[in-house]
């Protein structure tokens, strides 16, 4: 036989190679749209807590309204994630954003800048005019309800986000 192949053989191993290797980009197709969804679900988590902290804003306005004490304005406390019945479980505190480390997936109430913030589980997906990694909404104290202004222009895997 002498080195050759029963007949059969190579026509299975190209057979046999053909078939790993659409696997393989099977799994690589896989990987990278799972890896986008889990994107998709830190901005959708990332909304839900700024759709919380403007509730409760409004909530609280309402309430000072309606009762016409407006010691509850005047006493609102400066850090909005103070108001909420449940701050989301990811809360680090008050923070300094400028000097402070802040853990990756993190919330924050920096005082210095009046702003909440938060720092990305997978920096990759946002890009931020700022440059520093964050995403940061300046707090408005006007006559009405809180207001939560983006202090950048933010992108959260290629769409603007506010």
């Amino acid at each position: 036989m002498g080195g050759r192949w029963p007949v059969g053989v190579g026509r299975r191993l190209v057979e046999w190679g053909a078939l790993a290797l659409a696997l393989a980009l099977l799994i690589l197709m896989f990987l990278q749209r799972s890896a986008d969804v889990q994107g998709q679900a830190e901005l959708a988590a990332i909304q839900t807590t700024l759709g919380a902290l403007r509730t409760a804003a409004v909530l609280r306005h309402v309430q000072a309204s309606r009762s016409g004490d407006t010691r509850l304005v005047a006493t609102a406390p400066q850090n909005p994630f103070v108001t909420l019945v449940d701050p989301p479980p990811t809360y680090l505190g008050e923070r300094d954003s400028a000097t402070v480390p802040l853990a990756p997936g993190g919330w924050f109430y920096d005082p210095r800048c009046d702003c909440v913030g938060y720092r990305p589980l997978e920096p990759r997906w946002l890009s931020d005019s700022e440059g520093n990694g964050l995403l940061r909404y300046r707090i408005r104290r006007d006559a009405g309800p809180l207001q939560f202004e983006p202090i950048g222009r933010y992108a959260w895997q290629g769409e603007p986000i506010q």
